[in-house]
């Protein structure tokens, strides 16, 4: 391991080579059923690699409270393969929603034993600054999606490293993918370019974040916010699953990799045998 500086606790140590998605995030798109093998990997285009977004960033000692504070439990809940339960999403079908509106059910997550509200917004705020305190790309040279935090990115550093609270400027909303099955694929943060905010998602496995700040924020966003409401809302939303799951097919029609098309139709066979055939 390389010595440098930390990019969290800002001490020098032995780097380790970090991820920018969680390790176990690849092993899961491993398509163990498929002829290859391989992760489904969505850069620029779809394709089944080995390749793996890293680079050296952090120390063992900030990897173990990245775990120990978000990743462990959240990657405990998420779907390991197409068809799995997804144990958040099965828990909110049982609840009542404390809102319902136009395609968007909200819930009291801080209600529901099977929610660690703490752990899923330090999870997705590690994402969020990972995203924005290095230039991450992939073995092919693919730059991912800038994250620009401004002003919040220390204070998230501080949080992370549990100095500080979670800025009390900047709002996150946590939205459980719709539909079943899972859409078992994930996309690193970027940012939506629409509204008088800011504002960046990313989506993993069924569990989608949005962190939102500056002067512009609605007050509609901010009562949908994961740490600053009583409640800790949780929410699932018509319009975000949408997204995610169109995206997903435009990038699959748009993607010239070879060997693609023979991949979807070895997983529509897969698919169509009954259980245990």
């Amino acid at each position: 391991m390389p010595i440098g500086i930390c990019k969290l606790c800002h001490l020098s140590k032995d780097l380790r080579d970090s991820h920018y998605l969680p390790r176990s995030i690849y092993k899961s798109d491993r398509a163990e059923q498929l002829t290859n093998k391989n992760p489904i990997v969505i850069g620029k285009t779809i394709r089944q690699d080995q390749g793996q977004i890293t680079d050296y960033v952090l120390c063992p000692d900030c990897e173990q409270l990245f775990s120990k504070n978000g990743e462990n439990w959240v990657l405990g809940k998420l779907p390991h393969d197409y068809g799995h339960a997804f144990p958040l999403q099965d828990a909110l079908v049982k609840e009542t929603p404390v809102y319902i509106g136009a395609g968007v059910n909200l819930y009291a997550g801080a209600k529901f034993p099977a929610f660690d509200m703490d752990k899923l917004v330090y999870f997705a705020a590690s994402i969020f600054w990972r995203g924005a305190v290095h230039e991450w790309e992939s073995d092919r040279g693919e730059k991912t999606p800038k994250v620009d935090l401004g002003i919040h990115e220390e204070p998230i550093r501080k949080f992370l490293l549990g100095q500080g609270p979670f800025p009390a400027d900047a709002w996150l909303t946590t939205i459980i993918y719709q539909f079943k099955p899972v859409l078992n694929v994930a996309y690193v943060a970027a940012p939506i370019h629409a509204g008088g905010w800011k504002r960046y998602w990313f989506y993993v496995h069924g569990l989608g974040f949005i962190l939102h700040f500056g002067s512009g924020v609605p007050e509609e966003i901010r009562l949908r916010c994961s740490q600053h409401t009583v409640e800790r809302v949780v929410m699932i939303e018509n319009d975000f699953s949408n997204f995610v799951k169109e995206l997903t097919n435009k990038m699959i029609k748009e993607s010239d990799t070879s060997g693609l098309a023979d991949m979807l139709k070895e997983i529509e066979k897969i698919r169509g045998k009954k259980p245990g055939s």
